[in-house]
């Protein structure tokens, strides 16, 4: 998935507007916007094209499938309870 607003930071810190870079990637200027604002999926052959036309690795554009995530806190027991038997079993 190509992160669209690492793509409009590169573009504004390049001074291109999206009809440029549109141009230079051979796709419409209303797909780019499209794709910017996160409304757009696109294949892998049209966000290669658009890391070309700003001159970046296509790495650089993309979101990675699995970001890591912060585990979720275990909850706290209450006071005076045992855990029951499918608590223990779902702790395993």
């Amino acid at each position: 998935m190509i992160d669209g607003k690492k793509i409009k930071k590169i573009r504004v810190e390049l001074n291109l507007s999206q009809s440029a870079v549109a141009e230079r990637a051979d796709i419409s200027q209303t797909q780019l916007s499209r794709i910017e604002s996160g409304l757009g999926d696109t294949t892998t052959g049209v966000a290669s094209a658009v890391a070309r036309a700003l001159g970046v690795e296509l790495s650089e554009i993309l979101i990675p499938e699995n970001p890591t995530k912060p585990r979720p806190k275990k909850k706290k027991r209450q006071a005076g309870r045992k855990p029951g038997w499918l608590t223990r079993l779902m702790a395993l």
